[in-house]
């Protein structure tokens, strides 16, 4: 849980969504902030569900990047090379976010962290000199997220594709 100026995000990790809960005096409102997932026509949902024998729930599942498995990134391909678009709307990163004494550590699959001390941030990838920002602001903050979300995601794909 973070909390930011009044807003919580909630990380929901059994459907790969963050929620964003914010308090207005007395209310409470919340709604989603993060979705990832492959646009297609129903008829190529239908098809792929055909391929692989699975029903249209489990290629929703796939194309929402909620089965994370081999079987999923075939489907995912697939769906891409039958026309589908790649979609994410409001990035929040795949990360655990740890506060400890030395400052705000998140770190992403594939050994990828990012490491905040007051306005100061370093990304550090194994096998790879450490990148060093400093003054960082908010939108930085979220453009470093961003970047360790890529690396972290390419190096996972690398491992998979060996």
């Amino acid at each position: 849980m973070l909390l930011i100026q009044n807003t919580v995000y909630l990380q929901n990790f059994f459907k790969g969504s963050v929620t964003k809960v914010r308090t207005n005096r007395n209310k409470t409102i919340k709604h989603k902030v993060m979705r990832k997932y492959i646009s297609v026509k129903p008829e190529v949902i239908g098809s792929l569900a055909k391929k692989y024998g699975i029903t249209r729930r489990a290629v929703w599942m796939a194309l929402s990047f909620l089965t994370k498995n081999e079987r999923g990134h075939n489907i995912r391909k697939d769906a891409i090379a039958m026309g589908g678009r790649y979609m994410e709307e409001n990035f929040i990163p795949n990360c655990q976010t740890e506060f400890l004494v030395d400052g705000m550590h998140q770190r992403f699959a594939a050994g990828v962290e990012v490491v905040m001390r007051g306005s100061t941030m370093s990304l550090i990838v194994p096998g790879m000199e450490p990148e060093n920002y400093t003054d960082v602001d908010l939108h930085s903050w979220g453009n470093i997220l961003e970047r360790a979300q890529a690396i972290s995601e390419e190096k996972m794909f690398e491992s998979i594709n060996k």
